[in-house]
């Protein structure tokens, strides 16, 4: 059975807590999925713009975590610039310490002017700056991957991430420095769409897991499918 809802902010099951603060998307919840539908043309996560408008489904985490999941949409941003940006279609993990102090790892697709090109964008924000934007082409698996996989972790003051194509090994991208994070987090998923086409992102396989309990025990907050 699946559940689609319209709305701001409220509670959606064991995924977390939904968010849509342009109140123009739909959320789908089924047994194995987390579905995102989004029209843009203007639902972003970048602060430095002052527009972080994009759904999203968050849920706090606390110390050490660990989060994964699979990201399958059908990705086509067109070639119609949003103000005056080149068409941007992405969707993944997002970690939130609050909004000018995040990252995010999405499974992402950019218009050049001729073709829309796909690659996985790796961006880190602190104190409303971008500090790291690494984009990792995955042309090199395949032209067009079906899905992809997100892994994202902490441990101390130190962040990992990771992706791997469809089944594929993972592959690490380059560590970014240390830094100080609080114990106390967000963390969840999201579709941003700077574009003037809809896209329906499909997330399954998620897994959330943090230390909250000690440093050596981790405690399962998501696991999709059980």
């Amino acid at each position: 059975m699946t559940q689609s809802v319209l709305g701001q902010a409220t509670s959606f099951s064991e995924w977390g807590t939904y968010h849509d603060p342009s109140k123009s998307s739909v959320f789908g919840l089924s047994e194995d999925s987390l579905s995102i539908y989004t029209t843009g043309p203007k639902q972003d996560l970048s602060i430095e713009l002052g527009n972080m408008t994009a759904p999203r489904v968050i849920t706090k985490v606390n110390g050490d975590f660990e989060i994964e999941v699979r990201v399958d949409g059908n990705f086509a941003p067109g070639k119609t610039k949003v103000s005056s940006r080149k068409p941007y279609q992405g969707a993944g993990i997002l970690m939130m310490q609050d909004k000018s102090n995040y990252i995010r790892l999405e499974y992402a697709y950019l218009n050049d002017g001729v073709l829309d090109k796909n690659y996985v964008s790796y961006e880190i924000r602190l104190n409303g700056k971008i500090t790291t934007q690494i984009n990792s082409s995955i042309s090199q698996f395949q032209k067009r991957s079906s899905y992809i996989d997100l892994k994202l972790s902490k441990s101390k003051n130190r962040i990992n991430a990771s992706i791997r194509i469809d089944g594929r090994q993972w592959r690490s991208i380059p560590a970014h420095p240390a830094f100080q994070l609080p114990d106390d987090l967000e963390v969840g998923f999201a579709v941003v769409n700077a574009s003037t086409t809809p896209v329906a992102v499909h997330f399954t396989n998620a897994w959330i897991k943090d230390h909250k309990i000690d440093r050596n025990t981790y405690r399962t907050i998501l696991k999709i499918p059980n």
